[in-house]
């Protein structure tokens, strides 16, 4: 049996074809393989992610907050990114 090749997040921003580049064979698997499963909202700042979750997000929601970069240029530090973001979250 050969090693499977999983991809837990396809469909949220072309994971699955990363993986391809890299170890030049698709994935086996490819579960949320459905753009509405994973849904990629861009924003410009923190503020403006925390808003547009808090207003898209329905009752018994999980919102993940993931930069698609550094933001060494917005923040000294990790920690300082958190408590800006628990600011924002709790002033809600």
């Amino acid at each position: 049996m050969k090693n499977l090749i999983i991809d837990c997040f396809a469909g949220g921003g072309g994971a699955s074809v990363g993986i391809e580049m890299a170890l030049g064979r698709p994935v086996d698997i490819a579960i949320n393989h459905d753009p509405q499963a994973i849904r990629i909202i861009r924003v410009e700042n923190m503020e403006e992610a925390v808003e547009t979750a808090h207003r898209l997000a329905q009752k018994g929601d999980v919102v993940s907050l993931s930069p698609a970069s550094a933001s060494f240029d917005l923040y000294p530090n990790f920690a300082a990114r958190g408590n800006h973001f628990k600011q924002l979250v709790n002033a809600l």
